[in-house]
């Protein structure tokens, strides 16, 4: 966050899960601890505040049917709704680098970009994760100072 703040344990986690497994997939073998490997990967993230947004509010689900002593039947029905809700559009920007054991300078780096609304399924940070280190891997192993945009 470009507060200063740390970003949560789960936040961190996502990111760190989504890397390990798009990097596994291209051929990187993943090894935890330190000084294992020959090459390291680092995240820098950074998460700003980008306004609001209205999003749809889930559909409420609404029961019919009898209870108590009989034959009957019991059928759940979503309710349409249009209400919304007021959330936080949050820009989220990852770079991965990666670099030599032993070395500062990285061999390779990618960054990527994606503004979504926060609270919502595609602005978990599980999605975000996945999305953002796809795209950076997207162009792996070119070499390119242009950060990609990611819907």
């Amino acid at each position: 966050m470009s507060s200063g703040e740390p970003l949560p344990l789960s936040t961190r986690s996502a990111f760190s899960e989504a890397a390990s497994g798009a990097l596994a997939a291209r051929g990187f073998t993943v090894l935890e601890g330190v000084g294992h490997a020959r090459y390291t990967a680092t995240i820098m993230l950074s998460r700003d505040q980008a306004g609001t947004t209205t999003v749809k509010v889930p559909a409420e689900r609404s029961s019919f049917g009898g209870g108590g002593v009989g034959v009957g039947a019991n059928i759940t029905v979503p309710l349409p709704s249009t209400k919304r809700k007021l959330v936080p559009v949050q820009q989220t920007q990852l770079e991965l680098r990666i670099s030599e054991r032993d070395r500062a300078d990285p061999v390779w780096r990618g960054t990527a970009v994606a503004v979504r609304a926060a609270g919502t399924k595609d602005g978990s940070d599980p999605a975000v994760a996945a999305d953002l280190i796809e795209a950076v891997l997207r162009i792996y192993p070119a070499q390119t100072d242009a950060v990609a945009s990611v819907p």
